[in-house]
């Protein structure tokens, strides 16, 4: 590591001294760089979409470049990214490399004149939650909405189904590139569960399932008697994106397409999505069910799951069996949770979406839903037991927790 520092010594220098003269001289503004690539969904879609709410909301230079397109990647991000954004001729990621391996005295007085807008820590786009809060307007939002013909008041047609998009191990199981971490993941009896709840508790509700060939096989059998109300897509032939455009609200558990309804601002509503540590706070058209943490086969109070869930001494952690499994710490199985949770959110994420469209967007309009006594708990927990930089990520926490869930989980309320 010392060795790469010091013969990159010259390169760090020379950045430096550009960036001084370029910063303080040619643009009187800081500079920031970022290489954006396409090799997974999250990634294309929530990178861009900071980058450029970060642009339009402070006074910098922004330079881009873009990894190579391939077959594999998405065609309808890169699109919008090539709309937004310009593609320099020299890939900006060198540049990075040279910032990210200098020696940190260098790398602290260049940061001063120059950056990469995405650095390379553990928290690169999570510090970045604040500027997608959902009442922000920026040009990728606004161009990604209007290219998949989203309504611009926020108005979603009541005929239109519920997409269910979770992430689950068929996905993932053929891909050495991404981590297993399997306790992200639903299981097909979750699915099951999930849907039985949605589909038994409400009568006229439609819902798209957006997932792998072998659950949709699993489900249709069981479902026959829903199959006017049901439409399954195989995620392995067709795009998800599409299915936005003719969808109300998402149902999802906090995977790359979760990362594109937040960056849309679309209506969401979130389960089983862990860490804590990463959820989509600045979402405020969305509802989350959270997660449970438990010991020893207990099912502790929700604030007592809290107090687990940040129970590592890792500030984010992704690792589960390092932080979680190996103290006897799970997370409970959706199919433990009561069917009514999972329908009475729905229609509180549902009546969310609808006061959206119903009246001129003002935050407080929204009070009675951030400002419950359940939500502030439930926030006001979070802030005590969340370390300072964790909540720099959390800084507008808009998240709505679902009441049902909090009313079932919680014997302090």
């Amino acid at each position: 590591m010392y060795l790469r520092k010091f013969f990159l010594l010259p390169l760090s220098l020379l950045l430096f001294i550009v960036s001084l003269v370029l910063s303080s001289i040619f643009y009187r503004k800081k500079i920031y760089s970022v290489h954006f690539c396409h090799k997974f969904f999250g990634h294309a879609a929530i990178e861009p979409a900071i980058a450029s709410s970060f642009a339009s909301s402070n006074n910098i230079k922004l330079f881009t470049s873009f990894q190579g397109f391939s077959d594999d990647h998405n065609s309808f991000l890169y699109s919008i990214l090539r709309s937004l954004f310009s593609d320099s001729f020299v890939p900006f990621s060198y540049l990075h490399y040279i910032y990210n391996n200098s020696f940190s005295f260098i790398k602290y007085i260049t940061s001063f004149f120059y950056s990469p807008l995405l650095p390379n820590r553990i928290d690169r786009e999570l510090f970045y939650l604040p500027y997608l809060s959902t009442d922000l307007i920026f040009p990728w939002r606004t161009f990604a909405r209007k290219k998949l013909n989203l309504p611009s008041d926020f108005s979603y047609p009541s005929s239109f189904p519920v997409l269910i998009a979770c992430r689950t191990s068929h996905f993932y199981k053929n891909s050495s590139a991404v981590l297993e971490q399997n306790y992200r993941n639903l299981q097909t009896v979750e699915i099951e569960h999930l849907l039985r709840s949605f589909l038994v508790n409400d009568d006229s509700t439609t819902f798209i399932i957006y997932t792998s060939h072998s659950i949709i096989n699993y489900l249709l059998p069981r479902f026959q008697q829903y199959e006017s109300r049901l439409e399954f897509v195989d995620e392995q032939y067709q795009d998800v994106i599409p299915l936005f455009a003719r969808s109300k609200l998402l149902v999802n558990n906090g995977n790359g397409i979760g990362a594109f309804a937040t960056s849309l601002g679309f209506p969401t509503l979130f389960i089983k999505h862990s860490p804590y540590q990463s959820i989509h706070s600045s979402h405020l058209n969305a509802v989350l069910i959270p997660s449970i943490y438990h010991k020893f086969n207990t099912i502790p109070d929700f604030l007592e799951s809290l107090e687990l869930s940040f129970s590592p001494p890792c500030i984010l952690p992704y690792d589960f069996v390092l932080n979680y499994s190996s103290v006897g710490i799970s997370l409970l199985s959706l199919t433990k949770y009561p069917t009514h949770i999972f329908s009475d959110s729905l229609k509180q994420a549902l009546d969310l979406s609808n006061l959206f469209s119903s009246q001129p967007f003002t935050m407080n309009s929204f009070d009675s839903f951030i400002h419950t006594e359940s939500n502030l708990l439930f926030w006001n927990t979070f802030n005590q037991l969340a370390s300072k930089q964790v909540k720099t990520w959390h800084s507008k926490q808009y998240l709505t927790v679902s009441n049902s869930f909090l009313d079932y989980f919680s014997s302090c309320l």
